[in-house]
C-alpha cells in the first residue's frame, strides 16, 4: 500500500531537490525556446526578424540637444538635467536609420524614480511633420529595455529621437548616458521580456481593483511562461521519479511522485508570487513617500492625477453653473482614457462630464476618441461649456488644443480656465 505521509529527512530533501532541478531544467528549456516562440505570440515582431545581422546603433547622451529644459549640461558622454521648465525637459538627437532593423530600444539613464514619466519621441522621413511617442518604463537605474515593434508608427526611416521627462525631479538629476536601437536577437529578446516583467508600474485607476504589475502589451506574460515551465517541470519530475524508483537503493521512490508534483507546483507559484511581491514592495515605498502625513485633499493633489483633480475642483467651484448639467468632455489625440474618467469622477456629484457621447474609447482602445470637427460642433450645440483634456506630457495651458486635434475652432466665446491638464471653454450664445 502506498504511503501518503509527507516525506521526512533524506526523502524530503530528495523530493525538493528533484522538484527544483525539474523546474530549472524546464526554465532553461523555456529560455532557450523563447526567442523562437515570441514571433509566433507577437506577429508584430515578424517584420524585424531579418535584422539579426545588423549591428546595434548607439547614440551617446551628449549627442542629444536640449529643446526644453530648466538647467543642465553635459557630463562626459552623458546629458544631465538638473531642473525642468514648467515640469518638463526634452532632449533630441538626429540620426537616419531604418526602423524595421530595430524592434527594441536600450536606454541607459540614472536618477530614475516615479516622480516623473519618461517618454520616447521620434520622427520618420516619410511623415516629417508628425511626432510619435511612447512611454518608457524602467526596472532600475542604468540599462533598461523597451519593445518598439508593437507600435504601428515605428516604421519607415527614423530621422530623430527624443527623450522627454515630465513631472518632478525631486531634486535628483536625470542623467541620460546613451540610447541604442537594438536588432532582434535571442539575448535582446530575453532582456526585453525580463524588463517587462520587472518594470515599475505605479498604481492607476484600474489598480483600485487589482495590481498585476504587468507592462501593457508585453511580449509574454509571466503567468503564461512560468505556468508552461511548471507543466513541463511536472513531466520531467514524473520521469525522474519513475527512473529513480527502479534504481537500487531508491525502491519505492516513485511513491513520492505526488509530493514531488506538489513541490513543483508550489515552487512555480512562489516564483510568481515573489515577482508580484517585488512590485508591491516598490509601490508601497512610493505610496508612503507620496501620501504619509497628508490630509485627504493633499493626497488627491499628490496622486498621479493630481492636476486633473485640481482642474475639476477649480471649474466646479468657480466657473460652472450649479444646475448639474452635463459638460461635454473632448480630448486631443493620444489621451489615455483613465484621465478622462478621473476628471468625470472628480466633478461628481456637482457636475457630470459627458464622455459617452463625445470621447468614449473606440473599440476597446486605451485612448479616448480624439476630438474632430463634428464632435466639437456637437459639444457647442449641447452645452454652454465644454472641456478639452490633454495627456500629462502635453501641458494644456501651454498649447493650442485645437491645433493638436487639427480642428478649426468656431462658436467659442472664450477660454475660461486652463491648467496643465485641461481647458474649460465657454460657448458663444447666438443672438435671438
Amino acid at each position: 500500500m502506498e504511503s501518503t505521509a509527507l516525506p521526512r529527512g533524506p526523502a524530503f530533501a530528495a523530493t525538493l531537490t528533484i522538484a527544483l532541478l525539474s523546474l530549472l531544467a524546464s526554465t532553461a528549456l523555456a529560455a532557450l525556446l523563447l526567442p523562437r516562440a515570441l514571433p509566433l505570440l507577437n506577429p508584430a515582431l515578424a517584420p524585424f526578424l531579418g535584422s539579426a545581422a545588423v549591428a546595434p546603433v548607439e547614440v551617446a547622451g551628449n549627442r542629444f540637444r536640449p529643446v526644453v529644459y530648466g538647467e543642465g549640461g553635459y557630463a562626459g558622454n552623458a546629458s544631465r538635467i538638473t531642473s525642468l521648465r514648467d515640469g518638463e525637459a526634452v532632449l533630441v538627437a538626429k540620426l537616419r536609420e531604418p526602423a524595421n532593423h530595430f524592434p527594441f530600444l536600450r536606454w541607459r539613464a540614472t536618477g530614475l524614480h516615479p516622480g516623473y514619466m519618461t517618454h520616447l519621441f521620434w520622427r520618420v522621413a516619410e511623415r516629417p511633420d508628425e511626432l510619435f511617442s511612447t512611454p518608457l518604463q524602467y526596472a532600475g537605474q542604468g540599462a533598461n529595455w523597451a519593445n518598439l515593434s508593437k507600435h504601428p508608427d515605428w516604421r519607415g526611416t527614423i530621422t530623430e529621437l527624443g527623450i522627454g521627462v515630465f513631472g518632478d525631479l525631486r531634486e535628483t538629476a536625470f542623467t541620460l548616458e546613451a540610447v541604442a536601437l537594438e536588432p532582434y536577437s535571442a539575448a535582446a529578446a530575453r532582456r526585453v521580456v525580463w524588463q517587462e516583467w520587472t518594470n515599475f508600474l505605479p498604481w492607476q485607476q484600474n489598480t483600485i481593483h487589482a495590481y498585476r504589475g504587468q507592462t501593457p502589451g508585453m511580449l509574454v506574460s509571466p503567468v503564461l511562461l512560468i505556468g508552461a515551465a511548471t507543466i513541463v517541470g511536472l513531466g520531467i519530475s514524473a520521469i525522474a521519479c519513475l527512473l529513480l524508483g527502479r534504481m537500487k537503493g531508491y525502491a519505492g521512490f516513485s511513491h513520492n511522485m505526488r509530493w514531488v508534483s506538489l513541490a513543483v507546483i508550489g515552487v512555480g507559484w512562489l516564483a510568481l508570487d515573489a515577482l508580484w511581491q517585488h512590485h508591491l514592495t516598490r509601490q508601497g515605498a512610493e505610496t508612503r513617500l507620496l501620501f504619509a502625513g497628508l490630509e485627504h485633499e493633499e493626497k488627491l493633489l499628490a496622486d498621479w492625477d493630481g492636476d486633473y483633480f485640481a482642474f475639476a475642483r477649480k471649474i466646479s467651484e468657480t466657473y460652472l453653473p450649479g444646475n448639474k448639467d452635463s459638460i461635454p468632455l473632448l480630448a486631443v489625440p493620444q489621451t489615455p482614457k483613465r484621465y478622462g474618467f478621473r476628471i468625470r469622477y472628480h466633478l461628481l456629484p456637482s457636475h457630470y462630464a459627458d464622455i459617452s457621447h463625445f470621447s468614449y474609447p473606440p473599440g476597446g482602445s486605451d485612448y479616448l476618441r480624439p476630438m474632430n470637427s463634428d464632435l466639437l460642433k456637437k459639444a457647442i450645440r449641447s452645452s454652454e461649456y465644454f472641456v478639452v483634456i490633454t495627456p500629462p506630457q502635453i501641458k494644456a495651458n501651454k498649447v493650442d488644443v485645437f491645433s493638436l486635434a487639427n480642428v478649426e475652432p468656431s462658436g467659442i466665446e472664450e477660454n475660461v480656465y486652463a491648467n496643465e491638464a485641461a481647458v474649460l471653454f465657454k460657448v458663444r450664445l447666438e443672438d435671438d
